[in-house]
């Protein structure tokens, strides 16, 4: 998702199914739209082919008056070989160029790029699918989209790295997991380091966000345990030389919650966007979390949107209104049968500066909350989620006779092992008045 204007967004969804990374060409469609701010579609372009190569979105480089300059990965429909193909839109979704790049002996694979001091774009990549064995290379481009220089360093070996340009010094970070590979602007390789002192930090995704000159955030999962079960959302802030200086976590450990993406405009406002619930299909709901923060770590609220099948939020993009972008992906399990594939359908929100819905893409079944309740139908606990402190959960059995009564600052767990299986009632409340009620089932 990208934000065109303030009326505008470009969004760019793959449609299909795959196995491999060579069945993505051939079965997936890259679909085009043009979304105005009330979540209405105004215009689409399906493409997956340009003359004799199958072509997978990668990036959106740039978007001016003129249109979209757009990166994606093009493989030959008869020699497999894989190449960089730059194209371009106009303002009307019609491809107006495009140019493939790249040798006929060896593939070239971008995985990210970033645009370097000059206005130059540097993609980064590996020219082989043989995981280390492939050799990271540097391709330069002008804004124009001409190429400039192509270097390969086999002194990094890495499968799938990323790449940002650090202001202040014009060095490059390119990262693999937990380490950085540190090049200076001719790409020669200054130094490798490694994250210390955070062993219970891992980065995945490799995500990242400039915040100044000499730092930026990088987001990840924060591990509860060695088994890394379960885990919380991990938001680290690094200097030049890939040192830690701060730290910040959201959700809690009895849950996954599983960080995908961030932004911000300034850092006064920081979205952070992923998934409440992680990885438990097919046995629980999961929810699109997103955090309003900044870089003191405060939360400013928490909110959870789903809960009715699995939730994941995949992009947030934060906008000029206060607000952001939303991109998830909805399973509806409960009438998956196990053994067939999985569809998945996506989902837009649209959200003001509180957090709240102002569009929404598709019509699936959906809640949106400050405060999750859950697991639902649960049996030996009842879980209590929010952002809110000083509240009071009460629960009632069906004839409505008070069974439970809890207060409790944000989260909570109850035991409910010493209540009968059947439907109970709750509400929940702060300062005596109600915030939240529903219907919660004991198995």
């Amino acid at each position: 998702m990208h934000e065109i204007d303030e009326e505008n967004f470009l969004v760019v969804i793959g449609v299909g199914d795959y196995n491999n990374s060579l069945e993505v060409f051939f079965n997936v469609r890259n679909i085009f739209y043009i979304m105005n701010k009330e979540g209405q579609f105004t215009d689409s372009l399906v493409t997956n082919k340009i003359l004799d190569y199958e072509i997978i979105l990668s990036n959106i480089i740039r978007i001016d008056q003129e249109g979209f300059l757009c990166a994606a990965n093009a493989l030959h429909t008869e020699t497999l070989d894989e190449q960089l193909c730059l194209f371009w839109l106009d303002n009307n979704l019609n491809i107006t160029n495009f140019s493939f790049y790249g040798s006929d002996e060896v593939d070239e694979i971008v995985t990210d790029y970033t645009i370097n001091h000059d206005g130059d774009i540097v993609f980064t990549g590996i020219n082989s699918y043989g995981g280390p064995d492939g050799e990271t290379f540097f391709w330069k481009f002008d804004p124009a989209g001409n190429e400039l220089e192509f270097i390969v360093d086999s002194s990094f070996l890495t499968i799938n790295p990323t790449i940002i340009q650090l202001p202040g010094n014009n060095n490059y970070h390119v990262f693999e997991h937990n380490w950085v590979a540190i090049y200076n602007m001719d790409f020669e390789n200054d130094t490798i380091l490694n994250l210390e002192n955070c062993d219970n930090f891992l980065a995945f995704p490799q995500r990242h966000k400039i915040v100044d000159d000499f730092h930026y955030l990088k987001i990840g999962l924060l591990m509860g345990s060695p088994s890394m079960n379960p885990w919380d959302m991990g938001v680290i802030m690094l200097d030049e030389d890939y040192q830690i200086n701060f730290l910040h976590s959201y959700g809690t450990l009895d849950t996954n919650d599983f960080a995908n993406s961030i932004d911000f405009i300034t850092t006064d406002i920081i979205y952070l966007g992923g998934v409440k619930n992680s990885e438990t299909l097919p046995y629980d709901d999961g929810w699109i979390a997103l955090y309003k923060t900044n870089l003191t770590g405060e939360v400013l609220f928490s909110r959870f949107y789903g809960g009715y099948g699995y939730y994941y939020g995949v992009h947030t993009i934060a906008t000029e209104d206060g607000g952001c972008l939303l991109a998830a992906n909805y399973l509806d399990f409960y009438n998956w049968v196990p053994g067939e594939p999985q569809n998945f359908d996506v989902i837009i929100l649209k959200l003001n500066e509180n957090g709240l819905l102002t569009d929404i893409s598709s019509p699936v079944p959906f809640e949106q909350t400050d405060i999750l309740v859950y697991p639902n139908p649960g049996k030996n606990f009842i879980k209590i989620e929010s952002s809110i402190e000083n509240l009071c959960v009460q629960l009632f059995d069906i004839n409505g006779k008070l069974v439970l009564e809890k207060w409790f600052n944000s989260s909570k767990q109850i035991n409910t092992t010493n209540l009968l299986s059947g439907n109970y009632f709750y509400k929940i409340t702060q300062n005596n008045e109600v915030i939240k009620g529903g219907k919660w089932i004991k198995k």
